[in-house]
């Protein structure tokens, strides 16, 4: 995954997030959270926080073995 370079004032947890949709989108049949954790380099309450809010808007999903994947709204 390629990170992008901040050029400027940055709303950083939108910036996670989208980098946890990028790394998500890289391993298109899922991923589990410590997998998330260790990818993204964040503490695993943040990695949650985030999820939660991204699953409130259908962005991702998780099954019913803990795996996270993008949701259907992305499509």
């Amino acid at each position: 995954m390629v990170k992008a370079q901040a050029t400027g004032a940055t709303a950083q947890t939108l910036s996670r997030g989208i980098q946890v949709l990028e790394h998500l989108a890289d391993r298109g049949g899922g991923t589990t959270i410590p997998e998330l954790v260790a990818g993204l380099g964040l503490h695993r309450s943040i990695v949650y926080r985030l999820l939660r809010t991204l699953e409130e808007h259908g962005l991702v999903v998780r099954d019913e073995h803990g795996r996270v994947r993008l949701g259907l709204r992305l499509a």
